[in-house]
């Protein structure tokens, strides 16, 4: 089955054939290696793109400079996001400014090395990338990986009807250890509509933060994100009108009723096997037309959620590599 690319721009539509999910070895201009947790990076750069390999084992990141291969700086900072302080990994380009920007917004797992190596690649192509840590101060150590994984788990398994029900729920919280209660009670409060709404608020900052620095253009200033990250991306859209575009990997939709107040163009990425979140897409896609708001989006038939992190076993090369075509695309036009 082969993806399907969806236009909506002021009420039309078009598609056009997109590639599988099918894995496959990605090309060479799309393979990097990354480095995990360095200030400053180098990536194979012999023809103005990077050209290293990418080879992954367990735990394992690191870069190995080839002939002809340039710096990227990469640092940690700090910025105002709404009533607290947000960390952040900012990658800037090795050429003179101003640059686009992009904000690229972590999955549940957090700031990983992952989201740093994305930011990374965004600024081998030129643009400004700030990955900001929603986990910042006293969230970081509930959300690490093992807890997440635990708690995801819990969730899943628990009956529909504890779902549905807080006082059930915390009934079988209850039989958890202390530090595995505070877990999954953090991550519960992550995945709730109302922190989902504090975060995209907060994330309101780092648009402004990169609106004020010198190497950024500050009308072009984009939003991407993945999974979680993809929910919040387009609920920054929904609330700071300054912002220029949008990139939804896998998100949730917006509350509905605030599609309207989008100024930014915006772009979606979705897996077909990834059912909870691309079946809720139409509504979304009827939404934004209803409202006349720029909405284009593609749909990957083999891919799961998840498909475009190289560090989750539902990762697929080559709907990965063509979705990183694509976002490019459309952030250059």
């Amino acid at each position: 089955m082969r993806g399907l690319r969806l236009t909506s721009l002021a009420g039309s539509r078009g598609w056009s054939e997109g590639r599988d999910g099918r894995e496959e070895r990605l090309p060479p201009e799309r393979r990097l290696r990354v480095s995990a947790a360095t200030a400053r990076v180098t990536i194979g750069d012999s023809d103005g793109r990077a050209n290293t390999e990418w080879r992954r084992a367990p735990g394992a990141f690191s870069v190995i400079p080839q002939k002809g291969s340039r710096q990227l700086d990469a640092q940690m900072v700090s910025f105002p996001g709404g009533g607290r302080n947000l960390d952040g990994y900012l990658a800037l380009p090795d050429a003179d400014g101003p640059h686009p920007a992009i904000i690229v917004i972590h999955e549940i797992w957090g700031l990983d090395e992952h989201i740093k190596d994305v930011a990374r690649r965004f600024a081998e192509q030129g643009y400004v990338a700030l990955a900001p840590d929603l986990y910042t101060g006293e969230w970081r150590d509930a959300m690490r990986p093992e807890n997440i994984t635990a708690g995801m788990m819990f969730l899943r398994q628990a009956p529909a009807d504890v779902q549905r029900d807080p006082a059930k729920m915390m009934e079988a919280l209850s039989t958890r250890s202390p530090e595995e209660q505070k877990a999954l009670k953090t991550l519960m409060q992550i995945m709730s509509p109302e922190q989902r709404g504090t975060f995209a608020a907060e994330l309101g900052g780092a648009v402004q933060y990169l609106r004020e620095r010198g190497e950024v253009s500050a009308e072009q200033v984009a939003s991407l994100g993945f999974c979680m990250g993809g929910g919040l991306a387009i609920r920054v859209a929904t609330l700071v009108p300054e912002l220029w575009k949008t990139v939804i990997f896998y998100g949730d939709n917006p509350p509905l009723e605030q599609v309207p107040a989008i100024q930014a163009r915006v772009f979606g990425i979705y897996g077909g096997q990834d059912r909870r979140i691309t079946d809720s897409v139409p509504d979304f896609q009827r939404a934004m037309e209803a409202a006349s708001k720029p909405f284009t989006y593609k749909v990957y038939g083999g891919a799961q959620h998840a498909f475009f992190n190289d560090t989750r076993p539902m990762y697929s090369p080559d709907a990965a590599a063509d979705a990183w075509r694509e976002v490019l695309s459309f952030l250059s036009v």
